[in-house]
């Protein structure tokens, strides 16, 4: 079994999905690592060279490569279900967990904008706002992607942890 962890970024993904592999004795991978990996290039450097569009294609292709796996905890981009193709790749490739935030609670996560190309934003106030404006328009994608969904706005990574061990049971 997989578990895929879906969400918008800074919903604790990589943190969640570090310790629930180590709790449940399974193998951890990221999916924008493996995109990094690939392209020899930081994300920000794959949007700025060549666009969002190009990155959602290399994205999906390495969605493709992991078909394989099991007994691993996968940690998605935030934009991974913009692809409707993803959608059922991601259920093919087992139980998916979405993690979710409220806007000001991710804008509180996001430590360096300059990584987050689609909220270099200097202005918090207008970066809330693109946050809310992003996470309405992914809601319904993350939705029908997942099978599972966790507010971790007010939870610890541990908290997360149980839930998704507690929901995959």
């Amino acid at each position: 079994m997989n578990i895929i962890l879906i969400g918008f970024m800074c919903t604790g993904k990589d943190a969640v999905g570090i310790r629930l592999a180590q709790k449940l004795g399974m193998k951890f991978i990221n999916t924008d690592d493996m995109i990094v990996k690939k392209e020899k290039k930081s994300i920000p450097s794959i949007f700025a060279e060549h666009g969002e569009k190009y990155f959602r294609d290399v994205e999906s292709g390495v969605l493709d490569t992991l078909s394989g796996q099991s007994n691993t905890v996968v940690s998605t981009g935030g934009g991974i279900v913009l692809m409707n193709e993803n959608t059922e790749k991601l259920k093919n490739l087992g139980k998916v967990i979405l993690l979710k935030a409220s806007p000001e609670v991710i804008n509180s996560r996001i430590y360096n904008i300059e990584d987050r190309p689609l909220l270099n934003i200097v202005d918090e106030l207008e970066r809330i706002l693109k946050i809310t404006q992003l996470l309405d328009n992914r809601s319904m994608m993350y939705t029908n992607a997942s099978d599972v969904e966790i507010d971790t706005s007010d939870m610890s990574i541990d908290q997360v942890v149980e839930n998704i061990i507690e929901a995959i049971k």
